[in-house]
């Protein structure tokens, strides 16, 4: 029985393994560990991006962008880990920080090649993002009437 609507549960299973990966990650290769305010904000811009994307408006000629079953997916994911990026630069610039402070070390990659380092960051929050929708596809499905939806077809409607 579901609880909730398809596209809130989708929702909802990205952002949890988006963000269940990502500490399994800081735990094992990065220190310090981040702080339970990261995760949180991670969790949450997953959940509104993934549910701004699920509910895109269909295109001036009808047909629905599919972004969650198309190579359209790295648009979410990009979003998604841009949209972390600027928590990070918001977070440095309020608390009067040097640019770049905030994220822990990666305990493989050299921090003096500024370049490298913030690519693997916004590689790695994509793929966690990336790792959170297979799941939800995997485990979510939508009952007749919200697949048609998904799919640009108007819902059933009885005739009285």
């Amino acid at each position: 029985m579901n609880f909730f609507p398809y596209k809130i549960n989708f929702a909802f299973v990205v952002a949890i393994i988006a963000v269940g990966c990502d500490v399994l990650f800081h735990k094992f290769f990065t220190h310090p560990m981040e702080s339970f305010d990261y995760f949180t904000v991670k969790c949450l811009i997953a959940f509104f991006v993934t549910t701004i994307f699920l509910n895109w408006p269909a295109l001036v000629d009808g047909t629905k962008r599919k972004f969650y079953s198309s190579a359209w997916i790295i648009v979410p994911a990009s979003l998604f880990t841009f949209l972390m990026s600027l928590y990070y630069r918001w977070w440095e610039f309020l608390s009067g920080v040097p640019y770049g402070i905030r994220p822990p070390d990666i305990d493989f990659i050299n921090r003096d090649n500024t370049f490298l380092f913030a690519l693997s960051w916004y590689i790695g929050h994509s793929i966690f993002y990336l790792i959170g929708v297979w799941v939800a596809k995997k485990t979510t499905k939508p009952t007749s009437t919200e697949e048609m939806e998904l799919n640009g077809n108007s819902s059933p409607l009885v005739s009285i």
